[in-house]
């Protein structure tokens, strides 16, 4: 992706196959995807603000309005500073609880993975839900505008490459966090208000 020097995903269609066609139609199709998924976190937030107790739209409407504002007047320098915020708020807040909760009571995460075999069933793998897990994710990462960017934006090569290889790392050792934050949600057997966050009400 970094090598085909093209700002959009869409641009890859013509710069690789010399189509103007496919390009548009790509561009129609990344629009809608985006869009579905700007939807889906405005939803998400709204259950967030719900948990919290502020679950007006005339609270989250405003919001997101200006936060699409603020990222379509910065450009890319806005969506890597956004980025950075956001990570740093999302590790050191779930990070610090998770420490917090291990400090506390240290044999929770073992106790809570040894646990959650007897509420869990396992489940029988198939072509089907391989594919779902496996498959899906990795072709959206693939034509996904928003990763893509990221790659686009890449000095050199070795740089992607690089920074792909540890985001990928830390992604799969902080999985563990909501993982444990979920499997102690059940095991206590949670009572979650409609709509509302359950990691928040857990917490």
């Amino acid at each position: 992706l970094q090598q085909f020097t093209v700002t959009t995903t869409a641009q890859l269609f013509e710069v690789q196959y010399g189509s103007v066609i496919l390009k548009k139609i790509a561009s129609l199709l990344s629009i809608a995807t985006l869009f579905g998924i700007l939807i889906a976190q405005v939803v998400g937030f709204k259950s967030l603000m719900i948990a919290l107790g502020f679950g007006s739209w005339f609270i989250v409407l405003p919001f997101w309005i200006s936060v699409i504002a603020y990222t379509m007047i910065g450009g890319l320098r806005a969506i890597t500073i956004n980025d950075m915020v956001q990570m740093a708020i999302i590790i050191s807040t779930f990070g610090g609880i998770f420490a917090y909760m291990l400090f506390n009571d240290p044999a929770s995460l073992w106790n809570t993975f040894t646990a959650q075999t007897t509420v869990f069933q396992a489940q029988q793998l198939s072509l089907a839900s391989i594919s779902s897990i496996i498959l899906m994710p990795g072709l959206f990462s693939l034509i996904e505008q928003d990763l893509a960017q990221r790659f686009f934006a890449s000095r050199t090569k070795a740089v992607a490459t690089t920074s792909a290889l540890i985001a990928a790392i830390f992604l799969m050792l902080f999985a563990v966090i909501p993982v444990y934050f979920g499997m102690q949600a059940k095991l206590i057997v949670l009572a979650i208000a409609q709509d509302a966050n359950p990691l928040i009400a857990l917490l």
